[in-house]
């Protein structure tokens, strides 16, 4: 059988796309703005550069900038924006680092695009194992000829003391070795190709193709639109059958989810949630947790394309759960039931295929995470002694919602009274800068915990207040030194005993599943989580008669 089926890759905005700024005709007597992005290494980097540039160009004179958030693009930060803009007005061009890590890499070459942009001659420095980050990262914002000159400075940010013999060792050889291609990338004349203005080419976006199963099959996991994975083709017919599932326009932009920035229509939701085999009553869902990961309490290259590896977790709440099927009980993280497993599937090509998102590209795992490909569970409110995650997060229990959460590690543990369960919330080992945890509760263990008098609250500010570990075995010099504070004041004394987690903001009790707890470390470092009410169509009860919940009916034997 032949199937003609739409493209699940998002449609590029090309009105922000830009040429190269001119070259300058020499460095003598010019003014070199050096900007670094947060890690406490990137001005040390740039300082040496400078200082080599003083030596050729002793008639230069530079000036230094460092912009301290992480995860962030100066053009959506209007307290940093006047800060850099004047920074810029001062600079005849700029050299900008350090591209060291995934998500790191990432963003500064977001931001040394935006200074691009704005006609201010660019050269940005990278470690070589991050280009394609590099590359990906200006051509997603506009500037699809970034200049970048490549070393084999590794990332630091676990080094304390750069001393004079650290710099003279690691950092001044490579500089030497890589200035004449930073002279040449801020003076060799622009070639015809970095003058025109290069539109992003979506000619995918807006393809249809033809084939076999298999053959559809194959073609998709060429164009890395799947893991290779069989999926449901997203036909015509099939897609029109999914939009059923929502009131809103097909061609409705719901986000731009970056690091591509392409327009996360309706439709193409509905083109990835038909691949991965979703219901369109599970339509509501995949929609919302589109809104939930482009929230902008949520920075979603830190999840999707750093170093480090989460895997997307959503949580269901309200009626919706009962009515499409979501597992809430025991095996809960299993992914057995149609429901669960397709919406996290869908989840994972969203972010794929209109995140941009893919492996060895733009996500740099360097393990990866066997959640990667989406995890859906739903809250057991019904066995539940408190509030629902959605109510907690100001909804009404009546509404139906999904939370976006990014675990990274789990740790399960058994116990049988509150006394013994309250500290062993307290072992998860979170070495990240600001840490969080989903911790899944099952129905016996939350109803001994609320006899004894605990609430979700109460259980989430003890973890935060007796989570504590010496300052030696957590990261003290990296969040110091890399503007990772937050509001925390870190010890100065090692070996100081210090809070693992600063605040509850990242935290979440879920009941859920049976037997023992489980934490579901991670989830803070950049962001979320991020809870938001799902919309159902007007003819919701109509669309749950004809595709009511199933679950397997296994065969015994």
């Amino acid at each position: 059988m032949k199937y003609t089926v739409l493209s699940p890759w998002g449609e590029i905005d090309n009105t922000d796309v830009a040429a190269l700024s001119p070259r300058l005709d020499t460095l003598a007597g010019k003014t070199i703005g050096m900007f670094a992005k947060f890690k406490h290494h990137d001005p040390v980097i740039l300082r040496e550069v400078a200082r080599q540039l003083k030596e050729r160009y002793p008639s230069a004179e530079f000036i230094h900038l460092q912009y301290p958030k992480d995860t962030a693009e100066i053009m959506n930060d209007p307290e940093f924006q006047p800060v850099f803009d004047e920074f810029l007005s001062k600079c005849d061009a700029v050299i900008s680092g350090y591209g060291d890590m995934g998500s790191c890499a990432l963003f500064c070459s977001y931001n040394t695009a935006f200074a691009e942009k704005k006609g201010t001659p660019c050269v940005m420095l990278s470690d070589k194992d991050f280009v394609g980050t590099t590359i990906r990262g200006a051509a997603c914002r506009g500037i699809p000829h970034l200049r970048y000159v490549l070393t084999d400075i590794k990332d630091l940010s676990f080094i304390p003391n750069l001393d004079a013999e650290f710099i003279s060792r690691e950092i001044t050889p490579q500089i030497t070795a890589h200035l004449d291609e930073i002279i040449e990338a801020l003076t060799s004349p622009l070639t015809e190709t970095e003058k025109k203005i290069e539109y992003k080419d979506n000619t995918l976006a807006f393809a249809e193709f033809s084939g076999t199963l298999e053959e559809i099959n194959e073609i998709f996991y060429h164009h890395g639109w799947t893991n290779g994975s069989p999926i449901v083709p997203p036909t015509r017919e099939a897609v029109d059958n999914m939009l059923r599932g929502t009131d809103l326009p097909a061609d409705y932009v719901v986000a731009k989810l970056p690091p591509m920035l392409s327009k996360a229509t309706v439709e193409k939701i509905a083109i990835n949630a038909v691949m991965a085999g979703c219901l369109p009553t599970y339509l509501p869902v995949v929609i919302g947790a589109v809104e939930a990961m482009a929230d902008p309490c949520i920075h979603l290259e830190g999840y999707t394309s750093s170093r480090g590896s989460w895997g997307p977790l959503a949580i269901i709440n309200g009626p919706i759960r009962q009515a499409i099927g979501i597992e809430t009980g025991a095996g809960v993280l299993s992914q057995y039931t149609k429901a669960s497993a397709t919406i996290g599937r869908a989840i994972a090509y969203i972010i794929m295929n209109l995140s941009g998102n893919r492996p060895k590209l733009e996500d740099l795992a360097g393990i990866g995470h066997e959640g990667r490909m989406g995890m859906c569970i739903g809250e057991d409110e019904e066995n539940s002694p408190w509030p629902g995650i959605h109510v907690q997060k100001g909804l009404h229990a009546e509404d139906s919602a999904v939370t976006m959460f990014w675990p990274q590690e789990r740790y399960g543990f058994f116990e049988r009274t509150a006394d013994t369960m309250l500290p062993r919330f307290c072992v998860c080992n979170d070495l990240g800068f600001d840490p969080g945890c989903c911790y899944l509760v099952p129905e016996s263990h939350a109803k001994t915990l609320a006899e004894a008098g605990y609430s979700k609250e109460d259980i989430m500010n003890y973890v935060v207040e007796y989570t504590r570990k010496p300052s030696s075995k957590m990261m003290v010099n990296w969040m110091r030194g890399n503007h990772h504070e937050r509001g925390v004041v870190l010890p100065v004394n090692d070996g100081a005993p210090m809070r693992q987690y600063w605040n509850t903001d990242h935290m979440l009790i879920c009941v859920a599943g049976a037997g023992f707890c489980s934490a579901l470390v991670g989830g803070g470092d950049h962001g979320g989580p991020a809870t938001v009410k799902l919309r159902l169509p007007k003819n919701w009860d109509a669309l749950v008669a004809e595709y009511p919940p199933d679950k397997p009916d296994y065969v015994a034997y």
